[in-house]
């Protein structure tokens, strides 16, 4: 129990990755701000889920449950998300939902830029974007959490 609990916590680091860039962003705004910035914190925050995963292969049991748990914040802000651009709109929109949902994808934003520049779409919306960001937070899990297990311990583990 107190596995999940502290996967769920866990889970929350892309939003407090993300209000912090946005902070950094806006503080620096007027001074040289390094363009390479949301490639670094891209990056970074890749490899840095990739090592969550392989340590919730070391602590955890059963791989689906491990990645459900720290996946879990990045589900309910796509749904929000989704919710905003598709059925609130711009009238009935919720600004402290619909920014915290975006900061929570905000360190994968260019890298999902450069994913969905590759498929031929005309327009890309905040809603493809934050899809993309989740589907690659929810595969470097998968495959930190993969590595990251024992071979000898795959039976327990099994899917």
């Amino acid at each position: 129990m107190k596995i999940r609990a502290l996967l769920l916590f866990i889970g929350l680091l892309p939003l407090l990755f993300g209000y912090v860039s946005n902070r950094l962003v806006s503080a620096m705004w007027y001074y040289t701000f390094p363009s390479g910035w949301y490639w670094f914190t891209g990056i970074f925050f890749i490899l840095l889920w990739f090592s969550v995963g392989i340590i919730s292969a070391k602590k955890s049991c059963l791989r689906r449950v491990a990645i459900a748990y720290l996946n879990l914040p990045a589900i309910l802000a796509v749904i929000v998300i989704l919710y905003h651009e598709f059925f609130a709109g711009w009238d009935g929109i919720n600004m402290v939902s619909f920014l915290l949902s975006q900061y929570f994808f905000l360190p994968l934003i260019l890298v999902a830029n450069r994913l969905l520049q590759l498929l031929p779409i005309e327009t890309v919306r905040l809603s493809y974007l934050s899809i993309t960001a989740f589907f690659m937070l929810l595969i470097i899990s998968y495959i930190g959490h993969k590595l990251g297990t024992n071979p000898e311990w795959e039976d327990d583990y099994a899917d």
